[in-house]
C-alpha cells in the first residue's frame, strides 16, 4: 500500500545504455519499459527486477532493550530484511529502562557510534549493542 514510483532516466533514441540503481528500502524493485516504435505503432513492455537480499539480526546486551532502525524502534532481538549493498541507519535510544534499571549505550558491536549508517553486505550479518548500568 506504501507503493510508489521515482523515474529514474527517461532515455530517447538509444539502443543501449546503464542506470545506477537508487538506494532504496526493502522491499522494492526496479521496472524497466521500453518502447518501441514501428511504422506508427508503438508498445511498451515492462520487466521487473527485483535486488537481491539479505537479513541482518540486531540484538542487544541486555537483551530486550530497543534500537532503532530505518526509524522504527523495535526491541531487540529482532531481523530486518534489506537489500544488498543498501545503506541503513542503526541507532541504539538512550537512556532505556529494563526491570526497573536503567541503562546507557556504550558501544556497537562493529565499532560504530551510537548513530551511524551500515551498508549491508552480501552475507547475513549481526549487530549488537552493548549497554551498560
Amino acid at each position: 500500500n506504501d507503493c510508489h514510483e521515482h523515474v529514474l532516466q527517461d532515455i530517447a533514441a538509444v539502443s543501449q545504455g546503464s542506470i545506477v540503481a537508487p538506494d532504496h528500502e526493502y522491499p522494492s524493485s526496479l521496472e524497466f519499459r521500453l518502447t518501441a516504435t514501428s511504422d506508427g505503432q508503438a508498445t511498451t513492455p515492462a520487466r521487473k527486477i527485483y535486488p537481491k537480499t539479505v537479513v541482518l539480526t540486531f540484538k542487544t546486551r541486555p537483551s530486550a532493550l530497543h534500537l532503532v532502525v530505518y526509524g522504527v524502534s523495535q526491541k531487540a532481538p529482532f531481523t530486518q530484511t534489506v537489500i544488498q549493498n543498501s545503506k541503513v541507519t542503526i541507532s541504539a535510544s538512550t537512556p532505556q529502562t529494563l526491570q526497573g534499571f536503567t541503562y546507557v549505550f556504550s558501544r556497537w558491536s562493529d565499532g560504530g557510534a551510537q548513530t551511524h549508517t551500515i551498508t549491508a553486505s552480501i552475507s547475513t550479518s549481526t549487530y549488537t549493542a552493548f549497554f551498560s548500568r
